[in-house]
């Protein structure tokens, strides 16, 4: 096994993924003074926020009303989350969200 020459890196936050979560943390933690590595694995940075354009899907908002039924939004849920579906969580994303 040969021993990987490339100089160490040190950090107090190391962030996995350059979404929009990653590049908050980042942020947030650099904000706070510390010292941030941002990996990403893809060659571009953005990860699936670059694919979404940053959109959140908010069943039920004023401008979508009556395109996304609670029921449909439900349903939706279930079958994304199968087996850790929780109808507290979703019912609150559901009554908050819009």
């Amino acid at each position: 096994m040969s021993e990987n020459t490339q100089d160490k890196q040190v950090c107090d936050v190391l962030v996995i993924g350059s979404g929009a979560g990653g590049m908050s943390t980042a942020i947030t933690a650099a904000k706070q003074g510390l010292n941030v590595i941002i990996v990403e694995k893809e060659p571009v940075f953005g990860g699936t926020t670059a694919f979404s354009g940053g959109v959140l899907w908010i069943p039920g908002n004023k401008i979508c009303e009556g395109e996304d039924t609670r029921d449909a939004a439900v349903e939706y849920m279930k079958n994304e989350t199968g087996n850790f579906y929780d109808a507290d969580a979703v019912g609150a994303f559901l009554d908050a969200g819009p």
